[in-house]
């Protein structure tokens, strides 16, 4: 069998997107399998250290376009449909956003099997997000490219479920796999924690950041030594003047995108691990915290509740719940056994989402299913 499987560059490879990184390794192990795989790359060429690591493992892979917005232009339809063409690949798969060029002109072509990964949750279906036109509209295309797909992958039951009551797909389409990330690599000296709580996310709405901040103050006026460290990608401006209003600013960092090898670092320094968000399909970022061994406090939504069993290997609490967020933390921070017993069982569960198990577990599937 013949694959193609459509994804953007991972980076600075690996450990930088974990979707891409992810589909390379799907392609290593299915290529170890005897299949005939071809990744086709958006958005730009892979660095020098990605081709290295695609010769070294006789990768096939090709370039569709060096443009952030190729799913707008009909060349880059027209350049998909030759190389489709050329290839004639027996299964397609496709990752945001190439999937509406991608579904358009395999059906076309006639492809028998067309996969898409689903990895998010119905656009603005959180109460506090909602915003019905938007809402509708994005529904409507999905539906079309559901309709269109022949598998559909969900990241988590919690999407599937999603997928089902929102979207009405037809259940025996959908099938749920997680994602993996790399981990991050061994400690030769452990570093001590301190008392900081470690907060990594987008500066986006719907990660819930503010939720935090909101929990802080009565935290801070026990722990004033307390910090904060916010790291993600966006402008947190908001968040900074909403930090300035509640007179908690001087206990606040808001760090600006960060590599993962960072991140680990700082999530390896912190006591606690706080994953705020409103709405989650699967939860990647609980997954850097479990691997580093961080207790972890996060929104029960979406699929983090896959990830995190709660008061096993870390502590659920409501999305936008102010006030339990705040008693958690509070609770955390005062038991030092709780957060040996959540670090021991978190580093445990984190064995489940190494990338390599991930991805050579959904290698063997697809070989499974369509060979």
């Amino acid at each position: 069998m013949k694959y193609l499987i459509c994804t953007r560059p991972s980076g600075q490879y690996p450990r930088n997107i974990p979707v891409a990184d992810f589909c390379n390794l799907v392609a290593y192990y299915m290529n170890k399998m005897g299949n005939e795989v071809l990744l086709l790359y958006t958005h730009r060429a892979p660095f020098k250290d990605e081709v290295e690591w695609l010769i070294e493992n006789n990768l096939k892979w090709k370039v569709l376009a060096n443009t952030h917005y190729y799913n707008k232009n009909p060349k880059y339809f027209l350049r998909l449909y030759k190389i489709l063409r050329s290839e004639m690949p027996d299964v397609v798969e496709f990752h945001v956003p190439s999937v509406p060029m991608g579904l358009i002109t395999s059906r076309i072509k006639r492809i028998k099997n067309m996969i898409i990964w689903n990895h998010s949750l119905s656009f603005y279906s959180h109460k506090n997000l909602s915003d019905k036109i938007s809402s509708k509209i994005q529904t409507y295309r999905s539906n079309i490219y559901f309709k269109i797909a022949t598998a559909i992958i969900a990241n988590s039951e919690a999407n599937k479920s999603d997928l089902l009551n929102h979207h009405k797909v037809n259940p025996a389409k959908v099938y749920v796999k997680h994602l993996g990330t790399f981990p991050p690599e061994a400690e030769e000296n452990p570093v001590k924690r301190e008392l900081m709580i470690a907060c990594i996310g987008r500066y986006i709405k719907s990660k819930g950041q503010d939720v935090l901040l909101k929990a802080l103050p009565k935290v801070i006026s026990k722990y004033p030594e307390l910090k904060v460290i916010f790291v993600g990608a966006g402008h947190p401006e908001e968040l900074i003047a909403l930090a300035k209003e509640l007179k908690i600013s001087d206990n606040c960092v808001f760090q600006g995108e960060t590599k993962k090898g960072d991140v680990y670092k700082i999530l390896r320094r912190a006591s606690i691990s706080v994953f705020p968000t409103l709405l989650e399909a699967f939860g990647l970022v609980a997954i850097d915290s479990i691997f580093c061994g961080t207790p972890l406090i996060a929104s029960d939504t979406g699929g983090v509740s896959e990830i995190i069993e709660h008061n096993k290997n870390g502590i659920l609490v409501e999305p936008g719940n102010i006030k339990q967020l705040e008693i958690s933390i509070m609770n955390l921070l005062a038991n030092d056994k709780l957060r040996e017993e959540l670090s021991s069982n978190a580093i445990l569960r984190s064995k489940y989402f190494d990338i390599h198990t991930r991805a050579e577990d959904y290698a063997q599937w697809l070989t499974k299913k369509f060979n």
